[in-house]
């Protein structure tokens, strides 16, 4: 039967998985009130010519990459989530999103591992009309296992 619009729907149920079940380790275990993680991996590529041939050529860079956090600050203050005071003696993080399947059956493969990660800033934000406080951090990583 057609909606209001005209559309004829199709739904299938359990094709998508909930934020609910991601889950976020910093390195000390998993972290609770995150409201949003981005995270990229990638790597330079130019392109490269020949003269007199109109080969193209690839040249690849290192990869390297990078995860934002934000959560909300709770009972712990600010930035505790993020400090871990070996960031300026060359401390080095693995962290870790995979999926938790709560009351979803989910085979996620075991997650993504960011490996040699460096925080490389953190931020703290606040909204008069939101009534929360948030933090944020940014790392760079290395590898992307």
């Amino acid at each position: 039967m057609s909606d209001i619009f005209g559309y004829n729907r199709q739904t299938q149920a359990n094709q998508i998985i909930s934020s609910d079940n991601a889950v976020i380790d910093l390195g000390a275990g998993r972290i609770g009130l995150v409201q949003n993680y981005s995270a990229s991996y990638n790597h330079q590529v130019e392109p490269r010519y020949e003269m007199g041939s109109s080969t193209l050529f690839w040249v690849t860079g290192k990869p390297s990459g990078q995860l934002q956090v934000s959560k909300l600050v709770g009972r712990d203050g600010l930035l505790t989530t993020f400090r871990t005071g070996e960031d300026a003696c060359g401390g080095i993080r693995q962290l870790t999103i995979s999926l938790d399947g709560g009351s979803c059956q989910v085979s996620a493969g075991g997650g993504l591992n960011f490996n040699g990660a460096k925080l490389q800033g953190v931020g703290v934000q606040g909204s008069a009309g939101a009534f929360e406080i948030a933090e944020s951090a940014t790392f760079l990583v290395a590898e992307l296992s």
